[in-house]
């Protein structure tokens, strides 16, 4: 009795048992078989765990084999990455040619193993392990071989789709994109016929414009639409969802006609061919009128459109632009687009104007030039327009602002200029505009003294105003050593408190062809006794308006150079070109003056002193009777 229990004949007995039930739980029933409609649904965990318990028997190889692949069938359903390890431990016990582990070629061959190859495969995919294409090409090399002459019928076809799938097209990365356009080109060459062929023509084109590559998806696309490198489905194959995917072939080819038309006119849009790109845009509307990209068709019609005006813009060919931008509105007079290009319009008429005086030799002349007069008034009559037709637009209000700046900076009309700024109540050119009628309206006054002067020339200021028709001027002689030895420097005289002390002298100034808004700029003279140095303060009053500067009258000019140690200064007439011997010359260090000296014969001042060691700026003031100069130093970095 113990004999015929633990016998190899019990123990296949007892697994088969335990593989009907397991079959059962593992079975589909047929949708289409009316006596199987009450068959309870398939449970594949139960059907692995049977499976598992059957493996645990003694049982032979032939048998073990059929349970290996019966169980990774079952995980497959319930468990992908499961699945994975399932058909790798079958394949790694019954296949001779899976891996390289070391005495593989000894494996028994199982009945399954081909099938087991192609699941592994399927199971790689669905999990995403990345391994998918390795499988399959290690399965179409073993196909190809002698050892693959008793591999089922339809098995490499059906390996070289997965491939494809493996390589995730359409978008595959950018690392396997060579290799997986090489396998597309294997899978049409080889299976023409295969129904996937459609995908595979169609997905090539798709990479290829994923990748940036236009011009090759283009031809790609237009191949795929003329049928080239592949069969259209017929039949069953054609009526049947294709692997992987959930639509048929037939419904998939005529979906990707469409979308390749749409594709090749928006790759020739991203290539800045919009002349190709209307073309088959308008194709797509006149094939599909009703595919799901009709609308977008037009919409991108109209961009391409759009394009092409800008385009010419770019290209500076502006009748060119003017008349697409022409058609454009008579085409599409209801487009968002409308109040910007009657804005461009306008823009193009003032760069023709503006070129034109780029181009002159005499670009104030220039402005009087009837053409460049002209398109600036053709500028200002589209810009009319525009804010007629659009008054509450943005692009309006940016045309009344650059209307207003033409008619002030090109026209010099400051009164119809801020009539116009006045008009610019809103949108983004309406803080430029108040800021533009407070420039014209408000009084404004500036005087600079732009250069030491020499006692052999008269001494100026320069004096910018807006709005001011007199200036009074006042004029203060300044003991320019006692203001150094306070301040340490001889800039910043707009400190000085001189409104209780009695100029040296006064006079008014009329601004010489004054007008309202306008801004003037002239030269003042200022008052020196013939041939004498000096220093003054000039007072410039106008309006509620007070500027001052420091003039300077002196021919004396001083250089120097200084290290922690030592300082050495040179002073000179420069109107004379000597050296200025006797020369007082006060060194300051920005907090006190720490030290004097005089120049010699040669103009020279050596001095050494030990603030010098950590004096971060130096400051010198020279004077010889009413000669003076002033210089700086920064000694910051200097190491001792």
């Amino acid at each position: 009795q113990a004999q015929r229990l633990l016998s190899a004949e019990r123990k296949r007995e007892v697994c088969g048992v335990i593989l009907r039930f397991a079959d059962a739980l593992a079975r589909i029933p047929d949708p289409n078989d009316p006596s199987e409609l009450d068959k309870p649904r398939p449970d594949y965990s139960k059907a692995y765990a049977l499976y598992s318990r059957a493996l645990e028997l003694e049982i032979d190889t032939v048998q073990r084999a059929e349970v290996l692949f019966k169980r990774a069938r079952a995980a497959e359903r319930m468990n992908p990455r499961v699945a994975y390890a399932r058909y790798h431990e079958y394949l790694s016990e019954f296949d001779p040619s899976y891996g390289d582990a070391p005495g593989r070629e000894k494996r028994p061959v199982g009945a399954e193993r081909w099938e087991a190859r192609e699941h592994l495969i399927r199971a790689a995919l669905a999990t995403g392990v990345g391994q998918a294409v390795d499988h399959a090409d290690d399965l179409l090399r073993l196909l190809a071989s002698p050892a693959g002459k008793d591999a089922p019928e339809g098995l490499a076809a059906t390996t070289a789709w997965l491939q494809l799938r493996a390589y995730r097209l359409p978008r595959p990365s950018a690392e396997v994109l060579p290799a997986a356009l090489r396998a597309v080109a294997a899978f049409l060459e080889g299976y023409p016929s295969h129904p996937g062929g459609v995908a595979a023509a169609y997905w090539r084109a798709e990479a290829l414009a994923v990748h940036g590559r236009h011009d090759e998806a283009v031809a790609a696309f237009e191949s795929f639409l003329a049928g080239q490198g592949y069969s259209a489905p017929r039949g069953e194959s054609a009526s049947k969802p294709l692997d992987g995917l959930d639509k048929t072939p037939q419904e998939l080819l005529g979906e990707w006609k469409q979308t390749a038309v749409f594709r090749i006119a928006a790759l020739r849009g991203q290539q800045a061919r919009y002349q190709d790109a209307i073309k088959r845009y308008e194709e797509y509307t006149r094939r599909f009128p009703n595919g799901p990209q009709w609308a977008a068709a037009h919409s991108s019609i109209r961009e391409a459109q759009f394009q092409l005006c800008l385009e010419s813009v770019r290209e500076k060919r502006y009748d060119e632009a003017r008349g697409r931008f022409d058609r454009f509105l008579a085409a599409h007079p209801l487009d968002g687009r409308a109040a910007q290009v009657l804005f461009l319009l306008g823009q193009l008429q003032v760069a023709e104007a503006e070129a034109l005086i780029e181009s002159a030799k005499d670009k104030k002349a220039a402005l009087k030039d009837p053409k460049v007069v002209q398109h600036f008034k053709q500028a200002i009559a589209a810009w009319a327009r525009l804010a007629s037709k659009y008054p509450h637009s943005n692009e309006a209000a940016l045309a009344l602002y650059q209307t207003g700046v033409i008619q002030e900076e090109r026209f010099d009309d400051l009164e119809e200029a801020l009539k116009t700024y006045r008009r610019v109540t809103r949108g983004s050119a309406s803080s430029q505009a108040r800021a533009r009628i407070a420039l014209l309206t408000r009084e404004s006054l500036s005087v600079l003294s732009p250069r030491v002067f020499r006692t052999n020339e008269g001494a100026v200021v320069e004096v910018e105003t807006r709005n001011l028709k007199t200036l009074s001027v006042r004029q203060y002689f300044l003991d320019l050593e006692g203001y150094f030895r306070k301040h340490h420097e001889v800039g910043g005289v707009e400190r000085l408190d001189i409104g209780l002390i009695q100029p040296d002298a006064t006079f008014e100034v009329e601004i010489d062809a004054f007008r309202k808004y306008a801004p003037r700029k002239q030269s003042v003279s200022v008052p020196f006794p013939q041939g004498s140095a000096g220093v003054c303060l000039v007072s410039v009053t106008g309006g509620d308006y007070e500027a001052t500067t420091l003039v300077v009258r002196s021919d004396l000019e001083l250089v120097f150079r200084a290290s922690r140690e030592e300082l050495l200064a040179f002073a000179q007439d420069a109107r004379l070109g000597k050296p200025a011997a006797g020369v007082k010359v006060l060194l300051s260090d920005g907090e006190k003056v720490f030290t004097t000296g005089t120049t010699g014969k040669d103009g020279v001042l050596r001095v050494k002193h030990e603030r010098l060691r950590a004096a971060s700026n130096l400051r010198l003031f020279a004077q010889q009777g009413a000669q003076v100069a002033a210089s700086g130093l920064s000694l910051s970095g200097l190491s001792s």
